[in-house]
């Protein structure tokens, strides 16, 4: 019987890993050379004051490349295209079916092959019946 070599699925899942955290912290730009504190991540990012981000400000957040504050021509553009292409029915909301496809379509090509399909399944929630 072979040895299995798993070492490209665990550079894949580490890959994965990395690359959610880094969409879900929002960008902070800072003169300083120390890493922002939580309260000026909040000030910068909590556009609506109520101390708390929500999905909203995390996606302007993330949108605003530039971070002058505002969404330029280019980022409203690439906004948009990125929106296009999770937002499956275009009824301009992102459900909770296309967040769960967006999530298991690992490699972003708009379809779900049997390696996706499986690891989709083996990672869902049990319901009991």
């Amino acid at each position: 019987m072979k040895k299995r070599d798993n070492s490209g699925r665990l550079i894949a899942r580490l890959m994965f890993a990395s690359a959610w955290v880094l969409m879900m912290v929002p960008p902070v730009v800072h003169a300083e050379d120390s890493p922002p504190t939580r309260q000026q991540m909040l000030e910068q990012t909590d556009r609506n004051h109520d101390g708390r981000i929500d999905r909203a400000e995390r996606g302007f957040a993330r949108a605003d490349r530039n971070h002058d504050g505002a969404l330029d021509d280019a980022e409203k553009a690439a906004r948009k295209e990125h929106l296009s292409r999770i937002d499956k029915n275009n009824d301009g909301h992102i459900g909770p079916r296309e967040r769960a496809f967006n999530g298991a379509d690992r490699n972003h090509d708009g379809h779900l092959g049997p390696v996706e399909r499986h690891a989709a399944q083996r990672h869902r929630p049990h319901r009991p019946l």
